[in-house]
C-alpha cells in the first residue's frame, strides 16, 4: 500500500489548528530542525524560533540540530534556552562534541506533561559519518507523574548515509517491536515517502502527515497502533513569512489523541441482562488483574465521585439515570471495546438514557479527556438524552467512531462549545444524531467543525419538531478525502431551526463519496439553513460544491454537469404556490456552485426545474433569491403534473418536452401518464380527467422510456 493511500484510510479529515492548551490524551506534537537557530536570511535568532513554538501551542516539540556551548551559537544550551523563551520544560540529547561544545537533538515538554523515565540510544552508523541517536522518553499525562502514558521519541537521522538511514528505522522498529505502550516518533528522517527507509519504519509505524504534503517531505510525526491513537489533525508544515526564514526547515505540527482510557478511576458496566438498571447499581471497579473489584460501585459515592471518573457502557448494559441534580464526570463511552483493559470480557453493546431534570458535565481536565463516544471498535451504542436539563461536553463528542453510534435528543441542551464534533467517523462506521427537540450548539467560539460523515463512516444529522442547531463554525458534509464517505442532512418540517457558520464542501474527491441534504416539507414549508459567516473562512463561506468540482464542471444551464451536494426534495405537503428559502445565507459571499441530481449527477443550474419532489405544480430553483444570495425555491401550484409545457392539457406534446428535458426523472414520466388527457380547470389548480393515452399511442412512448431508463443506469 502506498503512503498516501494507507493515510487516506486512517486518517481523520483534517481539523482546525486552535491556540488552546491541549487536554490529557490530546497531544499537540511538533518537529522542527532549527539549523541550530541560524535563519536563511543570516540571523540567528533563538527568540524567533521560541515565538514560532510558542504559537504552535505544542505539547511536546522534537528539535534537531541543536547547539550546547558551541562558540558560533555564543556558547548558549540551546534547549535549555528554548525552554526558558516557550515556558516548557527541556531535554537534550547528545550525538557528538563539537568546537568544545555538544551538538544533538532536543525535546520540548510542556507544563503538567512529567519525564518518567528517558535514555539514549545510538544508531547504527555503516559509512562511519556523522554519528545519530534517538532519544526515548516515558511521559505522564495524568495526575500520577510515576507511570508513562506513553513513549517519546525523537531522532534525526543521517542525511549522508542510506544504509544509515535504512538501519536506523530498523533499529528503531526493533525498540518498540516487542511493546504494547503507545508511542509517538517525530523527527528529520532525511528520507522520502516510498523510499526504502521509508517503507521499513512504515512496517512498525503509522505516518500521521496529510496525503496532500509534498512528495519531497522528509520531516515527520510517526504513531504506534490506530487502535491506541487517533489522528486529529493531520501533520502539516507551518508556513508563514516568520518560518520561511527563520531556519532552512518548516516546523510541521500533527495533533493525535490518546484512545485509551485513564486508569485508576474508570468504572465498567457489570450487568449483562439487558434490563434497564440506574447507573448507581450497574458498574464496577477493576482489581487490577481483571477481574472484578467493587460491585456495585455508584459514579456519585465518595472515592468514585471525583469529577473526572471515567464510565465505560458495554457488555451488553443498559443504563438509566435521572434527578434534578448536575453530576460531573471524566468521559462517557458507551458501546465500548475499551472495557475489557480494566474488567476482561466486559467490551460489547450498550446504552444509556437520561431523563428528568438531571444534567451531566463531560470535564476535561489534566486527569479526563471530556470525551464523550457513542459506538467505537465496532460495538453499538445508543444515547438517549431526555432530560430536560444540560449535557456539557468539554471534550471531542464522538457519535459512531469505528462502530455503529446513535444519539437521540428530545428536550435539553446539549452543548460541545469547544471541541469539534464528528458524527461519524473511521471506515466502516455508521452514525446517527437524531434531534426532535431541545437544543444543540456546537462550536460556539467559532473553531471547531461540525463533520457529518468522514474517514469512510456513514453519518446522518436529522432535525425535526422544534429542535434549535446552532453551530459557530463550518459544517461539511461527508469527508472528500476518503472513499466510501456518506453523509446526510436532514430538515424536516418547519418548526426546527437550523444555524451554522459556514457550509463548506471540502476541496479533494474521492470514489464513493456521498454528500447530501434532504429537506421535507410540511404545511407551513421547510426549514431553511442559515449561514452566519462565523468562522475560519473569509470567503466562500457557503459551498455547494469545492473549488476543485466546481472547475470539473461541463455543459451549461440544463445541461450543466458536475459533483455538487445532492438535493433530496419532498414537498407533497404543500399545495399552493410560495416561495421557500433552502439556504438563508447572512454573509456577503454569492453561493459557490450548484446543487446536484444525485441520480442523475446532473446540477441543478440557475432557474432549473426540480421534478419528483411530489409537488402538484413547478418547482425552480434559483441561486439568487432573497437578499440576493440565498438558494430559494419558486414553487407554483395550479400546473397540471405532466403538463410541460404548460398549456393546461396533459398530452403528447408534453411528453416530447419531457424527452428532451435533460436528467429529466421517471417522476416526470410517471405524471404524465397518470394525467394524461387531464385538463386545468380555469382559475383554479384542479383539473377535469378523460381516459389515458390509448395502448397504440403508448408502445412508442414505452420503447423511449425503455431507452431512457438504460441510458440513465449507465455507470
Amino acid at each position: 500500500m502506498t503512503k498516501r493511500s494507507l493515510q487516506t484510510t486512517l486518517l481523520a479529515a483534517a481539523w482546525l489548528l486552535l491556540p488552546l492548551s491541549a487536554p490529557a490524551g490530546s497531544l499537540r506534537v511538533l518537529t522542527y530542525n532549527i539549523h541550530h537557530g541560524a535563519g536563511t536570511d543570516g540571523d540567528f535568532d533563538l527568540s524567533r524560533i521560541a515565538s514560532i513554538i510558542t504559537a504552535a501551542n505544542p505539547d511536546v516539540v522534537s528539535l534537531q540540530e541543536c547547539d550546547n556551548g558551541v562558540p558560533r551559537t555564543n556558547n548558549v544550551d540551546e534547549v535549555a534556552r528554548l525552554a526558558q523563551l516557550t515556558g516548557m520544560q527541556g531535554y537534550f540529547a547528545k550525538t557528538r562534541p563539537l568546537d568544545g561544545g555538544s551538538y544533538g537533538d532536543g525535546v520540548l515538554i510542556r507544563p503538567g506533561i512529567s519525564i518518567v523515565n528517558s535514555q539514549n540510544f545510538n544508531l547504527p552508523n555503516p559509512d562511519n559519518t556523522e554519528p545519530r541517536v534517538v532519544a526515548e522518553l516515558g511521559l505522564s499525562i495524568d495526575s500520577n507523574p510515576a507511570t508513562a502514558e506513553f513513549n517519546f521519541f525523537a531522532t534525526h537521522l543521517s542525511q549522508d548515509s542510506t544504509a544509515g538511514r535504512q538501519q536506523s528505522a530498523t533499529y528503531i522498529n526493533n525498540l518498540v517491536a516487542s511493546s504494547t505502550v503507545p508511542s509517538i516518533l517525530a523527527g528529520d528522517m532525511n528520507f522520502n515517502p516510498g523510499s526504502t527507509a521509508y517503507n521499513i519504519m512504515d512496517n512498525q509505524w503509522i505516518d500521521a502527515s496529510s496525503p496532500t504534503l509534498s512528495d519531497n517531505q522528509i520531516d515527520y510525526v510517526w504513531y504506534r497502533s490506530s487502535s491506541q491513537w487517533n489522528v486529529t489533525t493531520p501533520g502539516a508544515f507551518i508556513r508563514n513569512a516568520t518560518t520561511d526564514v527563520a531556519s532552512d526547515h518548516h516546523p510541521l505540527l500533527a495533533v493525535l489523541n490518546l484512545k485509551t482510557v485513564w486508569p485508576g478511576s474508570a468504572l465498567v458496566w457489570n450487568i449483562n441482562t439487558g434490563a434497564a438498571t440506574p447507573v448507581t447499581d450497574g458498574f464496577a471497579t477493576g482489581n487490577g488483574s481483571a477481574g472484578v473489584g467493587d460491585f456495585p460501585a455508584s459514579p456519585w459515592s465518595t472515592g468514585y465521585d471525583s469529577g473526572t471518573q471515567n464510565l465505560l457502557i458495554g457488555y451488553n448494559g443498559n443504563a438509566t439515570l435521572s434527578g434534578n441534580l448536575i453530576r460531573t464526570i471524566g468521559s462517557l463511552r458507551i458501546g465500548t471495546n475499551q472495557a475489557n483493559t480494566y474488567i476482561a470480557d466486559r467490551n460489547g453493546n450498550g446504552m444509556l438514557t437520561v431523563s428528568g431534570g438531571l444534567g451531566v458535565v463531560v470535564s476535561k481536565t489534566n486527569e479526563s479527556t471530556g470525551d464523550l463516544i457513542v459506538g467505537e471498535g465496532g460495538l453499538t451504542g445508543t444515547m438517549n438524552w431526555n432530560s430536560t436539563s444540560t449535557l456539557e461536553v468539554q471534550g471531542h463528542l464522538q457519535i459512531g467512531q469505528g462502530g455503529t453510534g446513535t444519539f437521540n435528543q428530545t428536550a435539553g441542551t446539549v452543548t460541545a462549545s469547544n471541541a469539534a464534533v464528528r458524527i461519524g467517523g473511521e471506515a466502516g462506521s455508521v452514525a446517527t444524531y437524531n434531534i426532535s427537540g431541545g437544543t444543540l450548539t456546537t462550536s460556539a467560539d467559532g473553531t471547531d467543525p461540525l463533520q457529518i460523515a468522514s474517514s469512510g463512516a456513514t453519518g446522518t444529522l436529522r432535525v425535526s419538531g422544534s429542535a434549535i442547531v446552532t453551530h459557530g463554525a463550518e459544517m461539511t458534509i461527508a469527508d472528500n478525502a476518503t472513499a466510501g464517505s456518506n453523509g446526510r442532512l436532514e430538515l424536516l418540517g418547519s418548526h426546527a431551526s437550523f444555524h451554522v457558520g459556514q457550509l463548506n464542501n471540502l476541496d479533494g474527491g474521492a470514489t464513493g463519496v456521498r454528500e447530501t441534504i434532504h429537506w421535507q416539507a410540511d404545511s407551513g414549508g421547510i426549514t431553511p439553513i442559515v449561514v452566519t459567516g462565523s468562522g475560519a473562512l473569509t470567503s466562500n463561506r457557503v459551498r455547494l460544491e469545492s473549488s476543485t468540482e466546481l472547475a470539473g464542471n461541463t455543459g451549461g444551464g440544463p445541461t450543466l454537469t458536475g459533483d455538487g451536494i445532492a438535493l433530496e426534495l419532498d414537498l407533497s405537503a404543500i399545495n399552493t404556490s410560495r416561495t421557500l428559502t433552502l439556504i438563508d445565507n447572512q454573509t456577503t459571499d454569492a453561493i459557490q456552485g450548484f446543487f446536484e441530481n444525485g441520480t442523475t449527477a446532473h446540477l441543478y443550474a440557475e432557474g432549473s426545474t426540480i421534478f419528483g419532489t411530489g409537488f402538484n405544480g413547478t418547482v425552480n430553483i434559483s441561486y439568487l433569491g432573497g437578499t440576493g444570495n440565498d438558494v430559494v425555491l419558486n414553487l407554483q401550484a395550479g400546473v397540471l403534473a405532466g403538463d410541460f409545457n404548460r398549456d393546461g392539457v396533459v398530452d403528447a406534446a408534453d411528453y416530447v418536452v419531457w424527452r428532451h428535458i435533460p436528467g429529466a426523472m421517471l417522476q416526470g414520466y410517471f405524471d404524465w401518464r397518470t394525467n394524461f388527457g387531464a385538463t386545468l380547470t380555469h382559475g383554479s389548480g384542479s383539473f377535469a380527467s378523460v381516459p389515458e393515452p390509448s395502448l397504440v399511442l403508448m408502445v412508442p412512448w414505452a420503447a423511449a422510456l425503455l431507452c431512457y431508463r438504460s441510458r440513465s443506469n449507465r455507470t
